[in-house]
């Protein structure tokens, strides 16, 4: 069993515990102190859950504003794929493209985010859950996502994923 999940049962049996002590004294002298021993304990639980390990997986995506298959690249063609992570950010965090994303995960709870790898063409997405399983099949739901929304969107710009989430 892991810790996180036997921390979380010995907390509850405490509180169990407590609140036996505390219904069978029922003197009202003595409510008061249980009452803030229940608000304590309870937070603790609280912040025992919030401890709980998370997973994530990363997805590496490559935005050109060239052809791939092109010969030649300039700097400009580099510099405006560069750019373009500010409008892959709002396309990542619009509405419609979140909402498609909770509409496959539903009951799975998890942060994902898009960050620009050193100031390059190279976008990672990170995605962060519970479970390992999760964070990769979302992560990788998310990258071909995305890449049909650039698809869609821009007509000249490509899009590689050049590493899936394992």
């Amino acid at each position: 069993m892991k810790k996180s999940t036997i921390a979380i049962i010995s907390s509850l049996c405490t509180l169990v515990v407590c609140l036996g002590i505390y219904l069978m004294l029922g003197n009202a002298s003595q409510s008061h102190y249980y009452e803030s021993a229940d608000k304590e304990f309870l937070e603790s639980i609280e912040n025992n859950i919030s401890q709980v390990p998370k997973k994530s997986s990363r997805a590496y995506i490559y935005v050109a504003n060239t052809s791939i298959a092109s010969a030649t690249v300039n700097l400009t063609d580099i510099a405006t794929s560069q750019q373009m992570y500010p409008t892959c950010c709002d396309l990542f965090t619009s509405d419609s493209f979140q909402k498609s994303i909770k509409a496959e995960y539903p009951d799975i709870e998890y942060e994902a985010e898009l960050k620009q790898t050193d100031n390059s063409e190279v976008f990672e997405i990170r995605v962060t859950c519970e479970s390992k399983k999760y964070a990769t099949q979302i992560c990788n739901t998310i990258a071909n996502m995305f890449h049909k929304e650039i698809g869609r969107i821009f007509s000249q710009v490509n899009y590689v994923i050049i590493d899936k989430a394992k």
